[in-house]
């Protein structure tokens, strides 16, 4: 017998389990057949976080904010047919940071 299917009395508890108990049933991730996961740098606090467990989220926002575009285009040489280039960035939160920066959820027991 294993060390862990013994039942010595007062060393181990009575109805000890191996294996410990999970709280997802992917522990969080999306590995799945992988073994190892590339670590990415969270955007917000620099933590070292799986990429698989991150949290990202894909931001489209105009370079220039909307009150300043018309003084934009009544100054450009071009006028109307030139449009304002978009910026385009990926976020990328380790979990922490994602639910205090209310990017994330946290979801309720049924």
């Amino acid at each position: 017998k294993h060390w862990y299917q013994r039942r010595v009395r007062g060393l181990l508890p009575h109805a000890y389990s191996p294996t410990m108990t999970r709280k997802r049933r992917n522990h969080g991730r999306s590995k799945k057949g992988r073994g190892h996961v590339r670590f990415i740098r969270c955007t917000n606090c620099g933590r070292a976080c799986p990429k698989d467990k991150s949290v990202w989220k894909f931001v489209t926002r105009s370079m220039v904010e909307a009150a300043a575009v018309k003084d934009l285009e009544e100054a450009s040489v071009y006028g109307r047919s030139y449009t304002v280039p978009k910026l385009y960035v990926k976020l990328q939160y380790c979990i922490s940071c994602a639910i205090h920066g209310k990017v994330l959820r946290n979801r309720s027991r049924k």
